[in-house]
């Protein structure tokens, strides 16, 4: 069940979100089995196997790393949208003297702003 549910996860559209929460879950299956190994008083300390206890870490630090890097491929998708106003002026112009020097109709100017996102930073900040 848990495989199923994982793959269903993967293939949402917030990889980012069910990665986390795969690592959350892995992280506290590992510390439910560190602290099982630890409650067996029968045991020495010597004697547990350390590397099977270790796995549920390795794969929540895994899958923070997965998260973490489909948090950067959404940023660079996103920033990758950003033009100045006067770049979205130049493109539309361009867009004009691509139709032979008519205007463009509406759609046409809603296809162009819905490619890119006009953000103008703050002249304080720079």
């Amino acid at each position: 069940y848990i495989l199923l549910l994982f793959i269903v996860f993967l293939w949402t559209k917030q990889r980012s979100a069910s990665m986390d929460l795969f690592c959350h879950v892995f992280w506290y299956v590992g510390i439910v089995f560190v602290s099982k190994e630890w409650d067996d008083t029968g045991k020495a300390m010597s004697s547990i196997n350390w590397f099977k206890l270790a796995i549920p870490f390795y794969l929540a630090i895994n899958f923070k790393a997965g998260s973490l890097s489909e948090k950067v491929r959404d940023l660079s998708r996103v920033q990758d949208k950003l033009v100045s106003p006067e770049r979205m002026v130049f493109l539309t112009q361009q867009k004009v003297d691509a139709n032979a020097g008519e205007d463009l109709s509406q759609e046409q100017l809603e296809e162009l702003h819905s490619q890119y996102v006009v953000c103008k930073p703050d002249d304080l900040s720079v």
